[in-house]
């Protein structure tokens, strides 16, 4: 009494409640004598049909297999669709092995790659191996490996996204394919740490080196014959007062 006085009385979890209506267990009514003759003379004799045995023993041992009907799924003809067309629109497709992170860092990921103008999508790997089987991008089936996320981008920029990968943990890159060419992590990496200006000062340089090789070997022949022609009329002036 002291609970219900203070106001802390007990409230069970689980209430039980009685049904007011009784359950019908009772057996249905035995008809009279005359009514059960009548049902049993006016019932129909069904004569059994006679099946031969070896019919009937082919009948025991097949089993019955219901056709399937292929169904056609609308919304994964639209995924296929969608990655068809992110492959052939793109010139860059980075592809990642994605680990286990959380939802928050992943659109942290996601929205990083939206600010320099790349796309982030996970594709399933079904999807993508029916994209590019018998394409001339099937080599790419063996870097599809568990959970697979790609990112798009309609210019090549290698370095951009490999600078903001190595701030990632939970992306790892297995490939790139750049123009029709599959590029490895160890390419991706080491065209990354390159300058594009330096590598354009070295193609400048060797093409500048070639000509002036090319332009020295064509005067060489010139430059020789008037060397030989100078000292020969030197030595023929020296001999002339001789004589």
């Amino acid at each position: 009494m002291s609970l219900f006085r203070t106001g802390k009385s007990f409230i069970p979890n689980v209430n039980q409640v009685r049904c007011r209506s009784k359950l019908n267990i009772q057996r249905p009514k035995v008809e009279i004598l005359p009514r059960r003759i009548l049902k049993a003379v006016t019932e129909p004799i069904l004569i059994p049909k006679k099946v031969d045995v070896a019919e009937r023993c082919a009948r025991k041992n097949t089993f019955y297999v219901p056709k399937r009907k292929f169904e056609v799924n609308e919304y994964e003809e639209f995924l296929f669709r969608t990655c068809q067309n992110d492959l052939d629109q793109n010139k860059m497709v980075i592809i990642c092995q994605s680990m286990p992170c959380l939802l928050r860092d992943y659109n942290k990921t996601k929205n990083k790659f939206s600010g320099i103008d790349m796309i982030m999508v996970k594709i399933n790997n079904k999807l993508m191996m029916r994209a590019i089987t018998g394409t001339r991008r099937e080599n790419l089936l063996p870097l599809l490996v568990g959970s697979s996320v790609y990112i798009l981008s309609s210019d090549v920029r290698i370095k951009e996204a490999m600078t903001l990968l190595k701030k990632v943990n939970h992306l790892v890159v297995m490939g790139i394919l750049t123009d029709d060419h599959i590029l490895s992590h160890e390419d991706a990496v080491r065209l990354a740490q390159t300058d594009l200006e330096t590598q354009r000062g070295q193609l400048v340089s060797l093409l500048g080196q070639g000509a002036s090789k090319t332009y020295s070997l064509l005067n060489s022949h010139q430059s020789n014959l008037v060397r030989n022609l100078e000292q020969y009329i030197r030595q023929s002036d020296q001999s002339s007062p001789d004589q």
